[in-house]
């Protein structure tokens, strides 16, 4: 997910990553920027950061959407966690 940004911005422009929070078990990540602002793409960016979780060898994965920038918050928020 460190690389997140560049993989990020090369699709979707303007897109904004950050990792607020990381654990040997989890992370907490904010997008503060995206293009187009809709849900359908915030979806499509959980399904995207899972997929590459697993490629990473995560097991049992579970992404949980907080605020989205799609109904008019400051940023998306994925809590994303694995065992």
């Amino acid at each position: 997910m460190k690389r997140a940004r560049k993989i990020l911005a090369a699709f979707y422009t303007p897109a904004e990553i950050d990792i607020v929070e990381s654990h040997s078990k989890g992370m907490l990540i904010h997008i503060t920027k995206i293009a187009g602002k809709t849900g359908i793409l915030e979806n499509r960016m959980g399904g995207w950061m899972k997929k590459a979780l697993e490629i990473c060898g995560c097991k049992a994965l579970d992404i949980q959407m907080g605020k989205t920038i799609s109904k008019g918050d400051a940023y998306t928020e994925y809590v994303i966690n694995w065992v």
